[in-house]
């Protein structure tokens, strides 16, 4: 089963990093996007480390630790709604992956869209494709341990010569609520990946207070059901299954 992970504004447990959210959106996304703003750079084979703020900190988020071990060796995608601030900035999306142990280890893979951003806010999607004419992408298979997290770590790329004068920047937004709509920004892994502990409520985050045990026992059980009928599949959204359950109230 594919995995999707969202690019949150949520702080993750480790420092510097924000939450890279398996499967499930933040449930703080909303309709008013996040930013990561980056100035460009006079460069001609070089990426340029994306930024939260211009001149600011490092734009780079993590999962939460893995349920399971898994290998990653197949071609990712990549959903990112971003935007040059000039069209002479010469300057395109580039994600970099990389497995984190006990520290961030060296990217797997890095993917670029090929393509000069606009000066509107657009969607770019694009599959990496190995050993492309303009970037030479690869995909090193890596082995992922239980415990291990994924961390995502965007830059920029650029097109011909990327400019850096007059102040040229690039903003990627993220954390958008809807999907399908401007900062609904995500990657998708062929590979299935499971988060080892509750995504809501660990580092940071408050989590959902005043119920029992027993409440989320129940949850899971009743989810777990559904699947195992069939009436909905493991990449089924919460509407969907709360649709579905409605749905199959009535006919009973």
């Amino acid at each position: 089963m594919a995995t999707y992970l969202y690019l949150s504004n949520d702080p993750s447990d480790l420092s510097g990093y924000l939450k890279a959210y398996i499967n499930t959106k933040s449930p703080n996304a909303s309709t008013t996007v996040s930013t990561a703003v980056t100035n460009t750079a006079d460069v001609t084979t070089t990426t340029v480390t994306m930024t939260l703020t211009a001149g600011g900190s490092q734009a780079k988020w993590i999962t939460a630790p893995l349920e399971e071990a898994v290998t990653i060796s197949g071609l990712p995608s990549y959903n990112i709604w971003a935007k040059e601030s000039n069209a002479t900035a010469n300057a395109m999306v580039a994600v970099s992956l990389c497995q984190y142990t006990t520290t961030l280890q060296s990217a797997f893979t890095t993917s670029s869209t090929g393509a000069e951003l606009t000066t509107g806010v657009l969607r770019v999607v694009w599959t990496t494709t190995l050993g492309a004419t303009t970037n030479k992408e690869i995909v090193t298979s890596t082995a992922f341990s239980a415990g291990d997290r994924l961390a995502i770590t965007p830059v920029l790329g650029p097109v011909g010569v990327m400019a850096a004068g007059g102040g040229f920047t690039v903003t990627m937004d993220y954390n958008g609520l809807t999907g399908g709509a401007d900062g609904d920004t995500y990657i998708v892994l062929n590979e299935s990946l499971r988060a080892g502990q509750a995504q809501v409520g660990s580092g940071d985050n408050v989590g959902i207070t005043g119920k029992g045990v027993s409440y989320f026992y129940d949850l899971a059980t009743a989810v777990q059901n559904g699947l195992n009928e069939g009436l909905y599949g493991t990449n089924a959204s919460a509407q969907e299954i709360i649709d579905e359950a409605n749905n199959q109230a009535d006919l009973s």
